[in-house]
């Protein structure tokens, strides 16, 4: 008996005529197997399908399958954009959401003082795109996954270097520069280290596709052998969540003064990077940016929230204006050193 996933359900088991019908039932392109490989259809969930669908590289259908035929349709393109592969990718949000792992605004009460937080929902201008380390998938470049869900995620590392390439950017300063360090940390050597002031939370999308890049060559201006990228589409919309945690309470004063002046730095190095710089692979080309207004909720309210421990909470509607609300959380806490609790 076969008990692993893709020898129990082999495509290289079968003839071409066999593999082309199994590539487009995957695909979701006919609505069963081929008859010679019906045991295919007990395969229901899309993403399921994707796994096996790696399989067609060793077939002559790989190119068919990444992305389809031009008179006929079809690969990849075709399933990303269908309905059940969709709700199935909505499905495992949806588990994420009832097990309580979708990142929030973080609960301020029991952190310490001159704590604050950014949580805000954006919607992708550009595509996304990244790099997955995952063994075998039909794509050369897929984008990353979480792997117990399988959604494309940003991590919260990626995030913590992308803010850190956008605040040093920004502000002109090298890798070694005191502010860098301390709301990024420091590594170190192997026996010490430092731990910097921000925390970061993962982002999960629900939508993916496919981005095609074909060189061509500089002498015939000949396009070659196109390049496959798997992204997440512009117009999709995931959850930015961010904490600062005062690294050192010994001195409050200067805590107080130095997260006044932290909160924004840290703001406005957000706004560029969605905006100006963008996140994850091939920023250069204009990849990985978000729309400038925040996706509201059923009520119209913007879901971008600021808040400070002690200090108040504030809505933004657009990525302009975290700046004013760093300016107030600014000005919340210098009244705090004036005695306001």
């Amino acid at each position: 008996m076969k008990g692993e996933f893709h020898a129990r359900f082999g495509l290289l088991d079968h003839p071409g005529h066999v593999q082309k019908g199994a590539v487009n039932y995957l695909m979701g392109t006919t609505a069963a197997p081929p008859k010679e490989f019906s045991e295919l259809a007990h395969v229901t969930d899309p993403l399921a399908r994707l796994d096996l669908l790696t399989q067609a590289l060793l077939t002559p259908y790989k190119d068919y399958a990444r992305a389809g035929a031009r008179r006929e349709g079809g690969g990849l393109p075709q399933l990303y954009a269908s309905s059940d592969f969709q709700q199935a990718l909505e499905a495992r949000r949806q588990q994420l959401a009832a097990l309580g792992l979708l990142p929030g605004l973080p609960d301020l009460r029991s952190l310490p003082a001159f704590s604050f937080a950014l949580h805000f929902t954006f919607t992708l201008r550009t595509p996304y795109i990244s790099k997955d380390d995952v063994g075998l998938h039909i794509l050369d470049n897929p984008v990353r996954k979480d792997r117990v869900f399988g959604l494309p995620m940003v991590g919260p590392t990626a995030w913590k270097g992308s803010l850190r390439a956008a605040i040093r950017q920004a502000n002109g300063w090298d890798d070694e520069h005191s502010d860098l360090l301390r709301l990024f940390g420091d590594v170190g050597s192997e026996e010490g280290g430092q731990a910097g002031c921000l925390y970061f939370y993962p982002t999960f999308f629900t939508r993916l596709g496919l981005e095609v890049i074909n060189p061509h060559d500089r002498q015939s201006n000949a396009g070659k052998q196109p390049i496959y990228f798997e992204c997440v589409p512009a117009g999709a919309s995931g959850d930015f969540t961010l904490l600062y945690v005062p690294c050192d309470q010994a001195d409050v004063v200067e805590a107080r003064a130095q997260a006044a002046a932290d909160v924004q730095v840290v703001m406005a190095g957000v706004a560029a990077l969605m905006t100006v710089y963008g996140f994850g692979a091939k920023t250069s080309n204009g990849y990985g940016t978000a729309a400038e207004t925040f996706v509201t909720d059923g009520q119209g309210k913007a879901q971008a929230l600021v808040e400070l421990r002690s200090g108040g909470r504030y809505r933004c509607r657009t990525f302009g204006s975290l700046a004013q609300a760093a300016e107030k959380l600014a000005e919340a806490l210098t009244a705090q050193a004036g005695g306001v609790a």
